[in-house]
């Protein structure tokens, strides 16, 4: 497998998450899912070619048909404690000039579904 220098996963997370409620929810199967003692956590990968971040969430928020408005209710109500974009940026000397910021428009999707966005950045 290719070395990736970015990708994106959607987490969803609780203490009692109900692994085919959400699966059924987004129409998608989960690329994992975690039970164990710190809670239960369903999420889904980007698989897109890309160095840039944009890419990998436009790729989930298509699968996930995002937005959704009716999401932050159904996550409350689920006891949902974590709802977010985790994505993995690698810092480059040979590719500077990749960007890991997201557009107006997909930033205003992600606030419409009330889905938190983070990034963990790698030095080589």
């Amino acid at each position: 497998m290719e070395h990736r220098l970015a990708f994106a996963s959607f987490r969803i997370g609780g203490s009692s998450l109900n692994e085919s409620e959400w699966t059924e929810y987004f129409g998608v199967q989960p690329t994992e899912f975690h039970s164990g003692p710190r809670g239960d956590c369903w999420w889904i990968e980007s698989s897109t070619i890309s160095d840039d971040l944009e890419p990998h969430v436009l790729e989930l928020i298509d699968i996930l048909k995002l937005p959704r408005l009716d999401l932050p209710a159904k996550a409350k109500a689920a006891g949902v404690t974590l709802m977010d974009f985790f994505c993995f940026w690698e810092v480059t000397r040979e590719k500077p000039q990749r960007s890991k910021e997201l557009s107006n428009q997909t930033a205003a999707i992600l606030r419409a579904s009330v889905i938190a966005f983070g990034v963990d950045i790698y030095k080589d």
